[in-house]
């Protein structure tokens, strides 16, 4: 139910590729997203398959033949949902591409959301080497296992760094924004910055009060000449 409700959503997501383009370099991240649906989806039919088999093989049913029939058909249905990840993953990386290329990306916290759909991916590609019996497979499973590794100690690393001086935490649509938290940068404020509560800063209220001392004794000088 939840694989058929996302390849809607991937449907609409594609189409909105082809209209508008890539997005943003603040969020060019979220094209792996789709990488998630399709790794669970797939890893989760060929869960259903095997044990369906082995179901079928302790009730006797007509010498496990439905069981095999429905590895089949679990193993079938998990390449091809592989495939169209594969198609979603080459899309995903010329998009990074052209945004590095292109623009600087910052690191926020969206950037997790890599993690995932990589991870569950290379779960499914290792799922079909051992079922399928497949090297290549196999190999690619391996490859894209150690490139979720490497990602998640990167990520986590850098989010570690970035929490101390509250950039982490800035929203990916604030990504062209150099926004620092407040408490972060309290000590180096100028007086400008401190407004007061009917809108004017503390220097602003300093000079209009020595602009009206000032004026008020020119008045009294006057008053005293005369």
């Amino acid at each position: 139910m939840g694989l058929s409700l996302s390849m809607m959503i991937i449907t609409t997501y594609l189409f909105r590729l082809f209209a508008h383009g890539f997005p943003a370099a603040g969020l060019v991240v979220s094209l792996l997203v789709p990488l998630g649906p399709c790794g669970q989806g797939g890893y989760a039919l060929l869960l259903l398959g095997r044990h369906f088999n082995t179901l079928s093989s302790r009730l006797g049913i007509e010498e496990a033949l439905y069981g095999k029939i429905a590895m089949a058909l679990a193993a079938a249905g998990a390449l091809t949902i592989w495939s169209i990840g594969s198609w979603l993953g080459i899309i995903a990386a010329l998009g990074l591409v052209e945004a590095t290329c292109t623009s600087k990306i910052h690191f926020r916290v969206n950037f997790w959301g890599m993690v995932f759909p990589l991870g569950v991916y290379s779960l499914l590609t290792m799922q079909l080497g051992h079922d399928l019996n497949l090297q290549f497979f196999r190999v690619c499973g391996t490859i894209l296992s150690a490139i979720t590794g490497l990602l998640w100690l990167g990520i986590s690393s850098k989010t570690l760094y970035l929490a101390f001086d509250g950039t982490i935490f800035i929203a990916p649509c604030l990504d062209d924004k150099s926004q620092i938290r407040p408490w972060f940068n309290a000590s180096s404020k100028s007086p400008k910055d401190e407004v007061g509560a009917n809108g004017t800063s503390d220097m602003e209220n300093a000079q209009e009060e020595t602009a009206h001392t000032e004026g008020h004794g020119v008045v009294t000088n006057a008053q005293e000449v005369k």
